[in-house]
C-alpha cells in the first residue's frame, strides 16, 4: 500500500498528532486538534509542500491575549484587525487562508475585513484542515510537491492532481 509523502520522509503519525503529542499535556489532548495545533501543522505543511516561486507568511496576532504594550505597539505599527492567518503569494495572486477548528467562527473584525480584502483582489478561504488548505492551493494553481493523503488508519484517499 502506498504511503503518504510525510511517512516516506520519516515522519511518524499525522502532523496534528505529532504537534499534539509534543506541545499539549496528555490530559488536554483531544481527538480534534486545537486551532494552535492546526496552525502549526499547516505551517509545517506549507514549508514542505510549496514550490518556488510561491511563498507564504503568517502573523499570529490573533493567538491568545496580547499584553497591552505589545497590542499597542502592533496597532501603532499598522497591524489591521481581521487579517487571515496565512497569506500565500504566487505570481500576481495573493491567497488569504483563515484557519478555524470544526466549531470555530469568524470574528466580527474578520467579517468586516474579508470583503475589503476580496475587493482588493485577494482570494479569501476559511479552512478547517490541512486537506482543505491543500485543495485551496491546488485549485488556485499554486505550485506544490505531488502527494496523496492517507487517513489515520492508513487508508489511501483519492490521489490529488499534480500541478
Amino acid at each position: 500500500m502506498p504511503r503518504s509523502i510525510f511517512n516516506q520522509v520519516g515522519f511518524r503519525g499525522s502532523l496534528e498528532e505529532r504537534f499534539e503529542a509534543k506541545y499539549i499535556p496528555k490530559n488536554q489532548q483531544t481527538s480534534t486538534p486545537s486551532e494552535a495545533a492546526l496552525h502549526a501543522s499547516v505551517a509545517e505543511f506549507l514549508n514542505w509542500m510549496l514550490l518556488p516561486p510561491a511563498v507564504w507568511t503568517t502573523f499570529p496576532a490573533g493567538w491568545g491575549k496580547l499584553g497591552k504594550a505589545t497590542a499597542g505597539y502592533l496597532k501603532k505599527s499598522g497591524l489591521k484587525a481581521g487579517l487571515p492567518d496565512c497569506l500565500v503569494f504566487h505570481n500576481d495572486t495573493c491567497i488569504g487562508i483563515e484557519l478555524k477548528t470544526e466549531k470555530g467562527k469568524l470574528s466580527a473584525a474578520q467579517k468586516a475585513m474579508f470583503p475589503l480584502l476580496e475587493a482588493a483582489g485577494i482570494k479569501i478561504f476559511v479552512c478547517r484542515s490541512m486537506i482543505e488548505v491543500d485543495d485551496v492551493l491546488r485549485n488556485c494553481l499554486v505550485p506544490m510537491r505531488s502527494h496523496q493523503w492517507q487517513d489515520r488508519r492508513g487508508l489511501k484517499s483519492t490521489p490529488l492532481a499534480v500541478t
